[in-house]
């Protein structure tokens, strides 16, 4: 699988292992302590809903407001993505000294990045509308 006459290939193999050993000791006190400290249950929502009463934050958010939320924090990475790349192409522009080629691609990104911003938004406005109505629905019943 690996051939360790050349030492690229035995460093990479090393940095992987101890990059994946990392990651298991940061996920063993999950599985150590599985339980939940002072209830005596191993369910982890009783003590995440005692955390929260204090807040003032909802508890128990249905799936669709859930999903939604999730929705709503990639379509904001992709919106926040789209405005570095209209930076991006701006930067671009500016430093092209007149060359047609790159002034040419840097209005195309732009283009691009506008019709990017427009689907996001649409998105949003579509994500929002289904989850309200999935709550509505589900509050009816």
């Amino acid at each position: 699988m690996f051939d360790f006459k050349n030492k690229i290939n035995f460093r990479v193999f090393f940095a992987l292992a101890g990059n994946l050993f990392i990651l298991a000791l940061m996920f063993l006190p999950t599985i150590v302590f599985g339980a939940v400290a002072g209830t005596g249950s191993a369910d982890p929502t009783s003590a995440l809903n005692n955390a929260v009463a204090g807040t003032g934050l909802e508890t128990n958010k249905s799936v669709a407001a859930f999903a939604g939320g999730i929705i709503v924090a990639i379509l904001g990475a992709l919106g926040l993505l789209l405005m570095v790349l209209i930076v991006y192409a701006g930067v671009l522009w500016v430093t092209s000294q007149g060359e047609a080629a790159k002034v040419k691609k840097a209005q195309d990104l732009i283009k691009q990045a506008v019709i990017g911003i427009i689907i996001v938004f649409s998105a949003y406005a579509l994500e929002q509308f289904v989850v309200y109505n999935l709550e509505q629905a589900s509050k009816r019943q």
